[in-house]
């Protein structure tokens, strides 16, 4: 009775699941199905046809790197919506290898999903979609890879049940925020990005609608991008990693490729996968590096390499690298230099300065076997940022943090005609740039949570690769005269420093407007040399007013 009770029951399920699997809706995807549309997220309208190459069930053969559908250029305002749907079916010669390129953002040039499928031997190769809120088709390629073959048919499927879709996809969201880690977030932001995972549970709990469903996987990603940090940290960026002239001269020569992956499984998370020793993110000015990570899988950093192909060593006084690494072998530099406390792993950045005056970071790589390491976070911490004030009694200024200028006079500088129009700032955000006005010395000020937005600012911050065009001007002190001059073509601007740019005609100085520092007054008899106005436009004789004679500003009587 048993038996028969089983076999009853797996018949019913075997009836179920062909029942359902026959009500799932298969759709060819077609030329027509692309369109231009006024946005690129889940709520976009689409605005009219797109004209697209469409190399499916034409017999059409198709090289490596060639046009299925979609645009070359994978455009996204330019995409086929099937959202909703489940998978994606696509059937041709067997080996072909596929880019499928969806969900393109923001630019021509911006983030998108790729998934990399490749045509078994039966024909056919299936796409899962199921992790994906909404599904864009911009384009789809044959690998540069692959061989030359035909597509006969894409297919896309949406299931039966209008939520399995967008259930699985926000069951993937909510998963993923949860491997956020709360560690130097503000606690208003923390709060809001566990309000959202709590909503969108509820949601997934007992769906609404599909519409509520896309909706609460929004919402945790907008918590996501407003997460803020507590003052004193900010986020590793690729933008730091420079190449530069030699291991003893930190002197910024152009920009290498740069892997950065957190929120993602990686065996190298950032940096240079060769260690290069002229590649690095220099962390001489800060005082501590988190990393936060989700898994068992621990990171390996490289620092401080002296020399090509240098290593670390036994012991400190042979090594010609820290590999901070405690998996096996050499572990001296991690029992030195880092702090682990559970997936928080702190590097004291203070102490590798302490021994080798200079911080370095090279390359995150995975420790051990295993498919990757998952970072969360990659944290540069320091109390205080650090500015430098020459003789001259101005210099710019600033900072991966937000920062209170407290202890120095700090001003916005807007390009107005022929001068810079200086504007009082109190705080600086974070990668921008203001005047400091001082007397000579080094002034550690406090960096802060926040910071609000500077206006009228037209000051651009170099991250050590900005060369002049004949565009740029750099501030400068120039026989006793503070001001912005023009750099000359070629002349680069240090990592750090600020300067501005002006496409039209304009002087070859840009005095302050309002500030006399540096001015001389004489009479027009006393005067020997060229004149020239504030325009930079030269004159004959000069008549009453402000004009640069020899470099310097003179006002005449």
């Amino acid at each position: 009775m048993r038996k028969f009770t089983k076999s009853i029951l797996a018949l019913a399920m075997l009836c179920i699941a062909g029942t359902a699997s026959a009500q799932d809706v298969e759709t060819e995807l077609t030329a027509d199905m692309f369109k231009t549309w006024n946005g690129y997220g889940a709520d976009a309208v689409a605005t009219g046809t797109a004209t697209v190459d469409f190399n499916i069930g034409n017999d059409a053969t198709i090289n490596a790197g060639g046009m299925v559908c979609g645009t070359g250029s994978v455009l996204y305002l330019t995409y086929a919506d099937i959202s909703g749907s489940s998978k994606i079916v696509i059937t041709g010669d067997a080996g072909l290898q596929l880019r499928v390129l969806m969900n393109r953002q923001e630019s021509n040039s911006g983030p998108l999903v790729e998934k990399n499928p490749t045509i078994g031997d039966g024909g056919t190769v299936e796409v899962d979609l199921t992790d994906l809120t909404y599904v864009h088709i911009n384009a789809i390629k044959l690998g540069w890879g692959s061989a030359s073959g035909k597509i006969s048919s894409i297919k896309f499927v949406k299931p039966a049940d209008p939520y399995e879709v967008p259930k699985a996809a926000l069951k993937t969201v909510i998963d993923k925020a949860k491997l956020y880690n709360s560690f130097a977030k503000t606690t208003a932001s923390w709060n809001a990005l566990q309000d959202a995972i709590s909503a969108a549970e509820t949601e997934y709990a007992s769906p609404t609608s599909t519409d509520a469903l896309s909706a609460a996987g929004l919402a945790i990603g907008n918590a996501i991008a407003g997460l803020k940090l507590q003052a004193g940290y900010a986020n590793l960026t690729a933008d730091m990693f420079m190449t530069h002239a030699a291991v003893d001269n930190a002197t910024v020569t152009g920009k290498p490729g740069c892997f950065y992956e957190v929120h993602a499984t990686s065996g190298q998370p950032y940096g240079d996968g060769s260690v290069g020793e002229l590649n690095w993110a220099d962390f001489t000015p800060y005082e501590k590096f988190i990393i936060l990570t989700s898994g068992e899988i621990k990171p390996r950093l490289c620092m401080n390499r002296l020399e090509a192909g240098g290593q670390q060593a036994a012991t400190q006084e042979d090594s010609k690298m820290l590999d901070i690494n405690d998996n096996a072998g050499n572990t001296w530099s991690a029992e030195k230099y880092q702090t682990i406390d559970g997936n928080k792993y702190t590097i004291d950045l203070e102490k590798i300065v302490s021994d080798y005056s200079f911080a370095r970071l090279h390359a995150i790589k995975k420790q051990g076997w295993g498919e990757g390491v998952y970072v969360t976070d990659m944290l540069i911490y320091a109390a205080k940022s650090k500015a430098e004030v020459g003789a001259a009694g101005y210099a710019t200024f600033s900072s991966i943090m937000n920062v209170d200028m407290t202890g120095v006079t700090a001003y916005a500088a807007k390009v107005s005609g022929a001068k810079v129009v200086l504007t009082p700032v109190t705080a600086v955000p974070a990668n921008n740039a203001v005047i400091i006005e001082a007397a000579a010395g080094t002034y550690n000020l406090t960096n802060i949570e926040s910071a609000a937005a500077i206006a009228d600012n037209d000051l651009l911050v170099s991250d050590g690769t900005v060369e002049s065009d004949g565009t740029l001007y750099g501030l400068a002190k120039k026989n006793g005269v503070v001001g912005f001059y023009k750099l000359t073509a070629g002349q680069k601007v240090p990592a750090g420093k600020a300067y501005l740019k002006i496409t039209s005609p304009a002087p070859e100085f840009l005095p302050f407007d309002g500030i006399t520092t540096g001015i001389e007054t004489v009479k027009v008899a006393e005067s020997k040399g060229e004149f020239f106005n504030l325009a930079g436009q030269r004159v004959a004789q000069p008549a009453k007013g402000l004009y640069i004679v020899n470099g310097k500003k003179v006002i005449f009587k």
